[in-house]
Order: structure tokens, then sequence, then C-alpha cells
């Protein structure tokens, strides 16, 4: 399998399609931070094909290009963590959050921080290998495994705690993406998950679509 600027620019924009159309479904405030993920997605992915563009000089200077690498990871590192906890519990009922669920989202809040100080003050870089994009992050190694072990927690686990029909789909999915890209493209994590997992995304408009049934029988 081989990415591009491409395949980036085209999930990109045809995820802000459905991120678009499902927040424009969404019917309540509670709804929309779980319909803006095929969005958030699409503009992470859009980012990522001027990385690509720029690390094969053909936009920009270093400037722009460093500039696309930290906006990347913002979303995917800084963002994700607090953003899936957080969008699954708005959407369950009042009262019906569990303690383990409020956790993840204490757990996710804090992750979200701490690699935000990280991509603050510490430097990062990419570079194109074997066909993918590495991204090179100079982040303290002391507790580097720790906070990757607590970044699947966070955001591979709400899916399976909500109560809400077909969320568990979500997080399979989204469970074995990981699976995959672990076994088959180490070194490239990063980049070649978030891809799966944008292009998973779109399975939020089904879930959504149950979620609006159930509401009109009660």
């Amino acid at each position: 399998m081989c990415f591009s600027a491409t395949v980036s620019f085209s999930a990109g924009i045809a995820l802000t399609a459905v991120g678009t159309y499902t927040l424009k479904k969404s019917e309540s405030n509670d709804e929309r931070p779980f319909a803006a993920i095929p969005l958030l997605f699409g503009i992470q992915q859009i980012l990522e094909g001027f990385v690509w563009l720029g690390l094969q000089n053909k936009f920009g200077g270093p400037q722009e290009t460093q500039s696309f690498i930290y906006l990347f990871l913002f979303i995917a590192q800084v963002l994700w963590p607090f953003w899936v906890p957080l969008s699954i519990i708005q959407m369950e009922k009042k009262g019906k959050v569990n303690a383990f669920e409020r956790t993840l989202l204490i757990l996710g809040f804090s992750l979200s921080l701490y690699l935000g100080y990280c991509l603050w003050h510490y430097p990062v870089s990419a570079k194109i290998e074997e066909h993918h994009i590495l991204y090179i992050q100079h982040y303290p190694k002391s507790i580097a495994w720790f906070s990757g072990i607590l970044y699947t927690v966070v955001t591979i686990l709400p899916p399976f705690f909500s109560k809400m029909k077909y969320m568990w789909t979500l997080g399979s999915l989204i469970f074995v993406s990981y699976g995959v890209t672990a076994l088959f493209y180490e070194g490239f994590v990063v980049s070649v998950w978030c891809f799966f997992a944008s292009i998973i995304s779109v399975a939020v408009w089904l879930i959504l679509q149950q979620y609006h049934k159930n509401l009109s029988r009660i």
C-alpha cells in the first residue's frame, strides 16, 4: 500500500463532505462533537497532504511545511485524546455515564495537556520514508511508552463502554486498524493509523442514524 499527497487530499475532501453532512444532520449540541469527528479527520488528512507536498518541495518552504507538521500533530495527538471520550459522553443519557467513562475523559484530557506541552517545547520534524511520512518527535523518552499506551486506551476504549447501539463497532474497527498499523507499519503509526481511523470515522454517520431512531422511539 502506498500513501501520498493525492491519497491524503482525496480522503480529506471526502471526509470533509461526510463530516459536513453529519453536522448538518445533528439535532442537538450534545451530538455535534461526535458528528464533527469525520470533519476533523478530513481537516487532518488535508493538513497531511500539505506535509507531503512540503517534504517533496512542491509547496511552500521549510517554515510552511513545519507549520503543517505542527497542525497535523496537534489534531492527531492533542485533540483526539480528550475529544473521543468527551464526544461519546456528551451523547449518553443523563445519569447513564459510568465512572470508568469519566475516568477515561480525565485521563484523555491530562494526556492532551502533556502532549500539547511536549509539542510546544520539544522539536518535531518529518520525512518521507518507504512511501510513508515518519514523524520524528524528541519527547522525553522516559515516559514515551506510557503516554503511547495511554493514548491507545483513551482513544479505543470509550466506544466499548458506551451504551449506544453499534458504538462498539466503531471501537472494534479502530482497534483492528491499530493492530494492523502496529504490525505492518511499525514506525509510521502516527501517520498510517490516523489515515485508517479517518476512513473508519465514516461509521459515525451510521451510529448517528441509529441514535436518532432510538430518540424517536422515546
